[in-house]
């Protein structure tokens, strides 16, 4: 049995549709090279260290494209209002968000829940300010860390393909 390309549109649509944050982490600083297998990252649930999370800037259908304006390490894409099995997602750090930190590990939540009393229009959160942490979607443990600096608004672009499965 396989997915078909229509339920796939389907599962990118939801992901869009859904409130998303990308929350960002210190990590483990005793990570080696064996632990960024894909199966680690895939049996994840939540940051190891997480220290913020922020609303995501942009969430967009993307299909591939050689000479698309998003690109990334793996290839290069276009977003796009027409519905596909790709979803991009951008994310703007602001440069108060955690100016000293060493990022290792960032992961998008879907559905977080944060508190009643924070000021109308917030888009940092700390972890104490999330009272449910939603479903973590994405994960990513960083080979080279980000060193954060007060004069730097970090960008964090993500492509996740609704990928193909074989039963």
């Amino acid at each position: 049995m396989i997915l078909t390309t229509e339920f796939k549109k389907h599962i990118a649509k939801q992901i869009i549709n859904s409130d998303l944050m990308l929350a960002w982490g210190t990590g483990d600083l005793n990570w080696r090279d064996e632990d960024f297998s894909a199966q680690s990252q895939a049996d994840a649930n939540e940051l190891v260290n997480e220290i913020g999370r922020r609303l995501l800037l942009i969430k967009s259908f993307a299909v591939a494209d050689d000479n698309g304006e998003i690109q990334l390490p793996h290839g290069c894409f276009s977003a796009t209002t027409t519905e596909s099995d790709t979803v991009y997602l951008r994310c703007l750090f602001e440069y108060e968000d955690e100016p000293t930190a060493v990022i290792r590990e960032y992961g998008v939540f879907a559905n977080a829940k944060t508190a009643n009393n924070l000021p109308a229009g917030q888009q940092y959160f700390t972890p104490a300010q999330v009272t449910e942490k939603g479903q973590m979607i994405s994960y990513s443990r960083l080979r080279t860390p980000i060193y954060r600096t007060a004069d730097t608004r970090q960008t964090v672009e993500i492509i996740i393909p609704i990928m193909q499965m074989v039963i």
